[in-house]
């Protein structure tokens, strides 16, 4: 692929349904290259945009209520509310609705993940052992002195690839910043990434409608082709670090005072970087070029991320975790909680997050393959192997204005299926509007033709601008490696 072509201004946005994994592999010749990363610029992955969501709200859930139970020691889910869209603001009943879908065959969201991302959104710096400076993320990190020794075993035989495989179980250390670790939060995102990766080494596959092929047996494909065609291969070995990461998100604010916020764009991304070992082999850096059947793979799995959701509960339930994360920094931003009287120093400083253990450490993951080849009545054995973060942390959502009204009437009618102070959640029907609800008016039609244009969503170098804080030599932090 030429550079010109990579950089061309006029390339439309691509749907989900125009990626194809062939499309991608054909800019390069060969279907592997190193290429500068300027070079790829914007790219098909780029260009997928989110879906945009309309409000469509059944069920909603009483903040209030919710304190007084974890007050009183109850473990609380939100009943009948499966996925969390936004939020209402009930000045009358001094309370906060939490709205969003009820879902048939999905779980419940819990109260305790939600308090996890709040205190991710408003709390600084140190709290009971977290650090909330840093932005909510996750890792794996292998240690690189694996790296240096696996590449000094021959894996051509069998005793070999019994001490690459024995190498490659070394610990991973699991990392967790700016949230609490032995929360259910930190663990699935930890399991995510994990079975991501294992996704990626073809050790599982997705049920999907098309394949997400792992970037490990597209290049084993290439390699055995090149092997049986002239008895060696060029691909060279490669270090990849994947991570999920926000793209797109935003939200839509009524237009009475902000009383209720929807979100309407909660886009996770999958990406990708080439790595290389420092010359001393004490730690793997950026290489600066991108491999371009890493960023195949995380393309294909980004086009195709709303159909995981549907395809295993984990990756639904990774989904829930980012929009808990965005409604919290957005309850942050516009102040939420100064509109109403809410115990929020108990969700934020006394409530007790349930411990759920988080290992210290995670066994890495290796797959090899081998291949035979005969030519000249000589057989050649050959071997391929490999050898195996999520951040959720929002440092800004996109906001939108209520043109048509649709999010101003979804809190109307929120507010006006509430059945009593004292109800847990309720369900919320649409057109049910009592005449004892009092709006503020809507501002006179024919006063001004006005109206502020919504804000732009905003590139994801706004979403998550640059930390300019000094590299660490040995152990990056967690902000540094899920730089975009």
């Amino acid at each position: 692929m030429s550079r010109e072509n990579a950089n061309s201004p006029g390339l439309p946005p691509m749907s989900s349904s125009a990626v194809s994994r062939r499309h991608f592999l054909a800019l390069s010749a060969a279907g592997m290259a190193c290429l500068p990363a300027r070079a790829f610029a914007q790219t098909v992955c780029d260009r997928i945009e989110p879906t945009i969501l309309q409000p469509r709200i059944q069920r909603a859930v009483s903040l209030r209520q919710v304190i007084q139970k974890l007050a009183d020691g109850n473990p609380v889910k939100f009943p009948g509310l499966t996925r969390l869209d936004g939020y209402v603001i009930d000045e009358e009943n001094d309370d906060i609705g939490l709205i969003g879908l009820a879902e048939p065959g999905q779980r419940d969201l819990e109260a305790a993940d939600f308090v996890v991302a709040l205190r991710s959104a408003f709390l600084r710096g140190m709290h009971d052992g977290v650090n909330y400076d840093f932005s909510a993320a996750i890792s794996i990190d292998p240690n690189p002195e694996v790296f240096r020794r696996l590449r000094d075993i021959r894996t051509t035989n069998p005793d070999g690839r019994h001490s690459y495989e024995d190498v490659c179980r070394a610990p991973q250390t699991v990392r967790v910043d700016g949230m609490i670790r032995a929360s259910r939060v930190a663990a699935l995102l930890v399991d995510a990434d994990y079975r991501m990766k294992q996704v990626s080494q073809g050790a599982l596959k997705l049920p999907t409608s098309k394949p997400i092929v792992g970037d490990f047996d597209a290049r084993i494909a290439i390699w055995r082709s090149q092997l049986d065609a002239k008895g060696a291969s060029d691909l060279v070995a490669n270090i990849t670090r994947y991570w999920f990461t926000p793209g797109q998100f935003g939200y839509i604010a009524s237009e009475d005072g902000a009383d209720t916020i929807y979100l309407d764009r909660a886009q996770v991304l999958l990406k990708d970087e080439a790595e290389v070992l420092t010359a001393g082999a004490s730690k793997t850096v950026a290489s600066g070029s991108i491999d371009t059947y890493a960023r195949a793979f995380t393309c294909a799995w980004t086009a195709s991320m709303e159909e995981t959701y549907r395809a295993e509960p984990i990756w639904r339930e990774l989904y829930n975790m980012y929009r808990h994360f965005a409604v919290a920094r957005i309850m942050a931003e516009t102040g939420a909680f100064n509109r109403v009287k809410l115990d929020i120093a108990f969700l934020l400083d006394r409530y007790k997050v349930p411990n759920v253990n988080l290992p210290a450490s995670l066994p890495g993951l290796s797959r090899i393959v081998t291949h035979s080849t005969k030519r000249r009545s000589t057989t050649w054995n050959a071997a391929y192997a490999v050898c195996g973060g999520v951040q959720v942390g929002l440092s800004k959502v996109a906001k939108s204005g209520d043109s048509d009204g649709n999010v101003q009437r979804t809190g109307q009618n929120v507010l006006s299926s509430r059945p009593s102070r004292d109800t847990l959640a309720w369900n919320v029907v649409p057109g049910s509007l009592k005449s004892v609800f009092k709006k503020k008016p809507a501002p006179d039609a024919g006063a001004s033709s006005e109206r502020a244009a919504p804000a732009g969503t905003g590139s994801i170098k706004d979403l998550f601008p640059p930390v300019t804080t000094e590299k660490p030599i040995a152990a990056p932090s967690l902000r540094e490696l899920f730089r975009t």
